[in-house]
Order: C-alpha cells, then structure tokens, then sequence
C-alpha cells in the first residue's frame, strides 16, 4: 500500500506505536473469528456522486435508463424513498456525512472553514475498529485542506481537476484506475482488515458536457446550438430560454450521470468481496434547473437540492429489495453503517443534543420494519440565510435571521412546493418554527478552525462560481 496521500499528518496518519497497536488488534480478531468460526468484519464502500439529485435516478421513478447500476444495488438492497442532505453544496454535506453532525452545529460552512481535529469522524471510528481506511476524492471541496481526511490512512486527491480544467475535465476513469490499484493493494496485505474505503465521484458536477456516446444518448435529435457547458456563467442559460434547449440540458447531465454510474458499476464488479461488503451511494446535494429560478446549487433549500438517493447493499443483513419509506438524512449514514457493520457508535460520536432528531440516527430498525414511519425531522442549513425543517409530509422554509414570513408547504398535494400554506395551518407553522428555533440556538460550541486556502484552490474554486 502507498504511503497516506495526507499534506497535514495531524489528519489521519498514525503514529509507529499506533499502527502496531492496529495490527495486534486486527490479528487477535482473526484468530478469534476463525476459533469461533464467524463472518470476518464486512467490507465498507462508501460512494458519495457530486450533484445527483435522485428523481433523475431509476429506481426513484426516473423514465430515462440513467442508473442501471444504482438501480440493480436498489433491487439487491435497500432504498431509501426519502433521503435528504443538510445542505445545497459540497462541503458542509460531506463534513455531515461524515461525522453525523448538522452544519450549524459542526460550523464548516464557509470556504475558509475546516473541521478541527477533536471531532470525532467515521473513519476514526472505523480505524479504531482495526479497518484499513481509504479515500479516493476528485472534487475541491472533498479536499484533505477541510479536515475531512481525519482518520484515513489513504487519502487520495490526485484526481481533483486542476486549475483551468475544473469545469471540463472527465475524471471517472482516473477514479475507478486509482480504485482498481487501491483494491489490488489491499488484497495483497497479509491479514484479515476489512477495509472502509470512501469514493467521491464528481462528473455529474456541471458542467454537463459527457463524452460520447452518453453526450447524445437522451436527446439524439436535438439540433440546437446549446450544450451544457458554461452552465452557471452563461447568461443564455436563464429562465426564460428556450424549453427546447433546457431539455436538451437536461439530457446532457443525465448523460453525465449514466457514464458516472457505468464507471461505478465496473467499480462494483471489480469487488470479489462484494457478498461481504457493505455498499452505500448517495449523493452531497442535487442540482437545480429554474424549478424555482434558480440554476446549479449553493442557492437554495428546495428538494431539487436536498432530496438525494440513498442506496444500501448488504446481503448478510438487508434483505433484497427492501424499501424504506419513512425520511432519512444523510447524518444518519455513519450510525447506520457502524450498527451493519456490527461496530458500537462511540459516545462522542455527533452530538449529545438534548433534542433527538440533532443526533445521527441508526437506520437498520427501519431497514427491519421495526420504526414504520415514525417522526424523523430533517434540518436544512445554508450557511446564514436559509433554514428549513422538513417531516414526510411538509415543509418549512424561513429566514433564519428573524423566523418572520416562514414558508409551509403540503407535499403530498403540492410536491413542487408552489403554494405556502402557513396561514392556512398557524399550529403545524408554530410547531417546525419552534424545532427550528432549538436547531439554531441549541449548540454554541465551535467543531471548526480556519482552513488555509492557497491561490490555486481559490481560483479554482471562483471557476466554479461558488464565489468571487
């Protein structure tokens, strides 16, 4: 195995005494496994693919042939109807992923934000648990800069597009070559180390330009001048263009999204391990097409944003095309791989708020049928501005600044959330404002530090107009 790819060895590299430590713990469950003659812990792949919103997913009700491979994890495992991210962009969502905490209270909400170091992550979780642990990253914002690379012992960010080429670049090829090696590594360790390995996919990022034949799989008679590149800069990519050329957009980032998910599934097949492996995909946010006027992410807190897929494979514990309908979160995705994987869920992992629906929650009761459909509130955070509270059935979108003028919707009758009704039901309104309330006053203690942020990953970062 390569030498960790970590800039900062405070983050995720171990000390001689530490590694030694790991290895007598991962022999001594070997033998102990063998003697009692148990399952060896499962494998862990966790996928995270950049801007896939889930109703452009098949088995999620898409009609365009865009995610066979999702599709056939879905039938093999569980899918989650109703999966949400805490937030519109990549950072914040992923520092949630990965330690269970909502974005106000963990604070790395801003470019110049990172993680600090005594907030405990999945991944020191798991390496604390014998796991060799790896991550293969190729967007900006999943870079070890942010404090995300705590607790692996691999963190690959070679593939992240350089400057110049962030909206261009195709990048799955160079992921599932880098995977491929990564897996080949590992099998060549002496041992029994269930691995955690952690993929971020980027190609479905805008901008939507797939190489063929996925550029004309969804729309092959469109013959406008359009395309989706220069998606965010171009002025011509408004409200008001031609539906006809937005369409055509649209098939540009399915094409996106079904040469990603091909890319995934020769990642799946290429795991013999796969019977013993936990397999999650999910996505850090969606992307938005004006359903609401605005265009790509970082903008709004619409489910065009926050409803992603969420996707388990597990044959050992999940049976077959199981479907859980009540509301996940992507906070909970820690929790619920630690409890498969038969892990106990440190104390200090995520938050001990006094309110329940702040902490990671363990989703294998619902895998089982055990919750039914039990309350489950999902906070969505972006940054100061906006701040929604969603159960299964509606929807409070407000200021966060004064809580005046909240937004409710009722998404059973209105799912593309047109109508407010807040004055129509004043006690539903009252009581999501009062749990938005406790979400934003209830933790003070700071989980961030400033993060250095050199020339290039600045202007890599204005390039994709996330700032400027």
């Amino acid at each position: 195995m390569t030498s960790p790819q970590i800039q900062n060895p405070a983050q995720g590299v171990r000390s001689p005494r530490q590694a030694r430590r790991r290895l007598v713990y991962v022999a001594m469950m070997a033998v102990l496994l063998a003697a009692c003659g148990e399952r060896r812990p499962p494998n862990i792949l966790l996928v995270s693919i950049d801007s896939l919103r889930a109703d452009h997913v098949g088995c999620y009700g898409y009609e365009r042939d865009t995610t066979p491979t999702m599709d056939r994890l879905a039938a093999e495992g569980v899918r989650f109807e109703t999966a949400l991210a805490p937030t519109s962009w990549t950072l914040p969502s992923h520092v949630t992923m990965f330690t269970g905490i909502p974005p106000h209270h963990h604070h790395v909400t801003l470019d110049n934000r990172q993680l600090a170091a005594d907030v405990k992550t999945l991944a020191e979780v798991l390496s604390g648990e014998g796991y060799r642990t790896g991550a293969i990253v190729s967007g900006p914002y999943v870079s070890a800069r942010y404090g995300i690379a705590q607790g692996f012992d691999d963190y690959d960010e070679s593939i992240i597009p350089a400057l110049g080429e962030t909206h261009t670049t195709v990048v799955a090829p160079k992921l599932e070559a880098a995977v491929k090696g990564w897996i080949d590594a590992w099998r060549e360790e002496p041992g029994e180390q269930p691995f955690f390995l952690f993929l971020h996919m980027w190609d479905v990022h805008y901008d939507f330009n797939p190489p063929a034949p996925y550029d004309r799989m969804f729309d092959p008679g469109y013959s406008g001048s359009f395309s989706g590149k220069r998606f965010i800069e171009s002025g011509e990519v408004n409200p008001n263009m031609d539906p006809r050329d937005l369409e055509f957009i649209l098939a540009q980032y399915d094409g996106e999204i079904r040469y990603t998910d091909e890319h995934l599934g020769r990642i799946i097949d290429y795991l013999d391990e796969l019977d013993n492996t936990i397999v999650v995909v999910t996505a850090d946010h969606g992307e938005e097409f004006f359903e609401h006027g605005h265009k790509g992410h970082r903008r709004s807190l619409y489910d065009e944003v926050l409803l992603v897929p969420l996707i388990i494979r597990y044959p050992a514990r999940i049976p077959a095309g199981t479907v859980v309908e009540a509301q996940a979160r992507l906070m909970d995705i820690g929790s619920t791989i630690l409890s498969l994987a038969g892990v106990s869920q440190p104390r200090d992992y995520g938050i001990d708020a006094t309110h329940e629906h702040l902490r990671p929650k363990d989703l294998t009761r619902r895998i089982r049928g055990e919750e039914g459909l039990s309350p489950n509130l999902a906070f969505g955070d972006f940054e100061y501005y906006l701040l929604t509270v969603r159960t299964r059935d509606t929807k409070l979108l407000m200021s966060p600044k004064d809580f005046f003028y909240p937004k409710l919707f009722d998404l059973t009758k209105d799912p593309e959330k047109l109508h407010d009704i807040a004055a129509e039901r004043p006690e539903a309104t009252a009581e999501l404002l009062e749990a938005a309330r406790h979400f934003r006053r209830g933790d003070t203690v700071r989980r961030d530090r400033p993060a250095k942020i050199d020339r290039e990953q600045l202007e890599r970062l204005k390039a994709l107009g996330y700032i400027q």
